[in-house]
């Protein structure tokens, strides 16, 4: 079984923002792929049965307004693809709730990133039988929705009082690949070395990290379902789009 560890991020691009990973360029032309169409098409070159995410309850008290939420999350999606011009994949999207109050109540993120990394590992090739790997977003990246996700979704007045323009509401989207660079950097680096390069620990700690990628951003929850899978299938992805938190990557 194929272990669920991966190369350490890298030093994120100037480049992200110009960059848009739906287009497969070819010798002759330059073929704009829709995203339905470059899910259906990424299925078949991994032989895969399944797509879609795994999402992370974090905020408990109120049944009500998560079922509420899982519905907007989850008719959204599938109007979305209905209306696509694949409408077929979407007998195989999957969604997959994970939901205990007392692991994943304020759970922080390197513990859910471990669950998250363990359930991948058992349950990866159980779901993709045709597969020959796990590098794909199903496997790589989980969403999370804490109270603050939860209500901005749900468009109370309290979450968008200070953000009018937020329609749709946003959530968090962490990925399980993700290392502090401290975590692999070599303790004894050789200042002469033209690779070596220090991370940026100027910015405000987010759960006691100072890097630029702390392994989580917001998107739009708007965008949840193929549009976030298709632009997440692209390699390296995460470094044209990402935003450092609490700010809010509106162009995946």
């Amino acid at each position: 079984m194929l272990s669920n560890s991966f190369l350490p991020r890298g030093r994120l691009t100037p480049l992200r923002h110009h960059l848009r990973l739906s287009r497969t360029i070819s010798t002759e032309r330059i073929v704009i792929l829709s995203d339905a169409r470059r899910i259906k098409r990424d299925l078949e070159f991994s032989n895969y049965d399944k797509w879609g995410f795994v999402v992370y309850r974090c905020t408990y008290g109120d049944d009500d307004a998560w079922d509420r939420f899982k519905n907007v999350i989850t008719e959204r999606s599938r109007q979305q693809i209905l209306d696509s011009d694949a409408p077929e994949i979407l007998k195989t999207l999957t969604w997959t709730c994970s939901e205990d109050r007392q692991a994943f109540d304020n759970a922080s993120t390197a513990t859910l990133r471990r669950h998250f990394n363990a359930w991948a590992r058992e349950n990866w090739q159980l779901e993709q039988p045709r597969g020959k790997h796990a590098h794909r977003p199903r496997y790589q990246y989980f969403i999370r929705v804490d109270r603050a996700a939860l209500e901005s979704v749900l468009d109370y007045p309290e979450a968008i009082r200070e953000r009018p323009w937020l329609e749709g509401g946003y959530i968090d989207i962490v990925d399980a690949t993700w290392q502090s660079h401290a975590e692999y950097a070599d303790p004894n680096p050789d200042p002469e070395d033209e690779e070596f390069d220090q991370p940026d620990l100027s910015y405000e700690p987010i759960e006691g990290c100072r890097e630029e990628d702390v392994g989580w951003m917001r998107l739009p929850a708007k965008r949840v379902g193929a549009q976030m899978y298709s632009v997440l299938v692209g390699h390296d992805a995460w470094y044209f789009y990402y935003e450092r938190p609490p700010e809010i990557a509106f162009w995946v």
